[in-house]
């Protein structure tokens, strides 16, 4: 029995270690591979079966299990009907009974599990496999296994219970091995997409300090010859073209101001700011456009301190309450709230927006990624540097035609007020 079930175990961990090759080299994750690669696993399993009375013990329950639980319930009801189907076919002895039992034990006792915990474990770092949640889904599993087979006592019970123990050992040291693996080859690839992010960013950084030198420079002179050329000019309509010329550098030096927040490692600047005050100042500003907009502003802030510098501060909320805004195109509400959670400030923002998909959020904050038709995707990486600068984090999450959830993260200052300043470290 020991020797078989290890056996399962190899089988389990080699289909695991060829299916994470395989996706690496595909660079994208596969229904159509996830199905096959655990339909097949699971059928592989029951292939080297413990046999008692007719009776076959197996951990196919392992790759079921976990393709419900990390993969959705399509791939684990595949992973679930194939060795079913290679049972009736080529094995036979399958009554409908024990259709309907390995269905429930296998499936839908694991797919209601779950969901219960897979909803509990996206709330912290929702990236990671919780593979806590996973042996105990395994446990529970394996303790209505053993209720089941008391009851029909198809099995003395000495041995069901050795029987089951030994499933239980084995599929905890299974689930253990594959979630491990997938854990790090989640943080490989985590790990991969933030180089390729630091390397734009960088090549960014060098372009604004190019930019900032280069460029503003001359728009200054050019913008006091047209300031002074305005003063004594007669026509009205060459005033008009010369305000016009002005307002266009303006707008010119607005985006090298962009440009230059990657640019500066951190805020110059920096005091104790009041956060309840800074964003009713930046609602001040965005209200005009939330009602032009028919956009419904609901708030719930309190009074929090943090260290910052008040100009930047407002770059970044106004920008990311400017693109929560521009997604209710046809009227909608705006969410915004601050609590103290975990020792740390946090600023919900919240819109009932068209919201992104998973491939737009993994993009979000790319320098010149936007999902707007005339944006330039600096807005919100900007917004983003700007919080990160203050030591925080930002987390979004979104839903197509739901909309989308601003999370942002920032180090309380305790004890101090408005009045205090701060030098910077």
């Amino acid at each position: 029995m020991v020797l078989t079930f290890l056996i399962n175990n190899l089988v389990i961990i080699g289909f695991m270690y060829i299916r994470f090759i395989l996706n690496k080299m595909m660079k994208k994750n596969s229904f159509l591979l996830n199905s096959a690669f655990f339909g097949i696993m699971s059928t592989f399993v029951i292939m080297i079966p413990f046999k008692y009375n007719n009776l076959i013990f197996d951990l196919r329950a392992v790759p079921i299990i976990f393709a419900t639980y990390c993969y959705g319930w399509k791939v684990g009801l595949i992973a679930t009907i194939l060795p079913i189907l290679y049972r009736y076919l080529f094995i036979g002895d399958l009554s409908t009974f024990n259709i309907i039992i390995t269905i429930t034990l296998h499936f839908i006792i694991p797919i209601a599990v779950s969901h219960y915990f897979h909803k509990k474990d996206s709330i912290n770092e929702h990236t990671f496999l919780k593979t806590k949640s996973l042996l105990l889904i395994a446990v529970i599993y394996f303790i209505i296994y053993l209720v089941l087979g008391i009851m029909v006592q198809i099995v003395p019970i000495p041995l069901l219970i050795n029987i089951s123990l030994s499933l239980l050992v084995f599929t905890l040291i299974s689930l253990l091995v594959v979630s491990y693996m997938r854990n790090e080859d989640i943080k490989s690839s985590i790990l991969q997409l933030k180089m390729v992010k630091s390397e734009k960013m960088e090549v960014v950084s060098h372009l604004a300090a190019s930019i900032s030198h280069e460029v503003r420079n001359p728009l200054t002179v050019v913008k006091g010859f047209l300031q002074l050329l305005k003063k004594d000019c007669p026509d009205p309509k060459q005033k008009e073209y010369i305000e016009i010329s002005i307002q266009e550098i303006d707008r010119a030096n607005d985006i090298i101001i962009n440009y230059l927040t990657f640019a500066k490692p951190a805020p110059e600047n920096i005091k104790v700011l009041n956060i309840e005050e800074e964003l009713k100042r930046a609602i001040s500003i965005i209200e005009p456009m939330a009602n032009m907009n028919s956009i419904q502003l609901n708030t719930k802030i309190d009074t929090h301190y943090i260290q910052g510098e008040s100009q930047v501060l407002q770059q970044s909320l106004l920008n990311i309450l400017k693109n929560s805004i521009e997604a209710m195109p046809n009227g909608g509400s705006l969410y915004i709230e601050t609590k103290r959670e975990q020792g740390r400030l946090s600023i919900k923002i919240e819109d009932s927006g068209k919201g992104m998909s998973q491939a737009q959020l993994s993009r979000l904050g790319e320098p010149y990624y936007t999902t707007k038709e005339e944006g330039t995707g600096l807005g919100m990486l900007t917004a983003i540097r700007i919080i990160e600068s203050f030591k925080g984090k930002v987390e979004v999450t979104s839903t197509l035609k739901k909309g989308t959830t601003f999370n942002i993260y920032l180090p309380l200052f305790i004890g101090g007020n408005e009045e205090a300043a701060v030098t910077n470290e």
